[in-house]
């Protein structure tokens, strides 16, 4: 049904294009939320810290499928991986997870009834904007999908930031 909707603007030109500014626009925001929970993961108790290493973890994949590969035929210029950094992006991420909860040993909360789940809500718009853009870049336009991506990632980004100023709102 969208498709036939946005059949008459099938030529239209505007907006981001895959591999653009935008692209690199969403891994800067990614990046940025990245060491907002890598700084969490260092100072955080209990949910906020395994909620933290859990966007260590996932936020550098989405870094990875954001960033074009600089070989890649799509490259059209602009910040780019090779195929082993890439790799090594994901693995470091990991390893920087694996080696805190290790350390740190921070139990997840002194009971269910403490947890707190209001960084839940921020997750799911997040989620269904992500969906959202997938569909509108196989339905419509890449453009749409674009903006809808950024979108998602700066919304993780302020919760990012959120849990760094006001962590109180996020602790059991």
């Amino acid at each position: 049904m969208a498709a036939l909707v946005a059949y008459p603007f099938d030529t239209l030109k505007v907006g981001p294009v895959e591999n653009g500014w935008f692209e690199s626009a969403q891994t800067f925001a990614l990046g940025l939320t990245v060491l907002l929970s890598v700084e969490a993961l260092l100072k955080a108790r209990h949910e906020i810290f395994y909620f933290s290493a859990t966007l260590v973890i996932l936020l550098p994949l989405a870094m990875v499928r954001e960033t074009p590969r600089c070989g890649s035929p799509f490259y059209d210029g602009g910040l780019c991986l090779t195929a082993n950094g890439k790799a090594l992006t994901v693995m470091i991420a990991i390893a920087l997870v694996v080696a805190l909860v290790a350390i740190r040993r921070v139990s997840f909360a002194r009971s269910w009834r403490e947890l707190t789940f209001f960084y839940a809500v921020p997750v799911a718009v997040t989620l269904s904007m992500l969906v959202g853009a997938e569909i509108l870049g196989k339905l419509i336009y890449v453009w749409a999908e674009e903006i809808f991506e950024l979108a998602a990632y700066l919304n993780l980004f302020g919760l990012a930031l959120a849990v760094r100023m006001r962590p109180s709102w996020f602790s059991a």
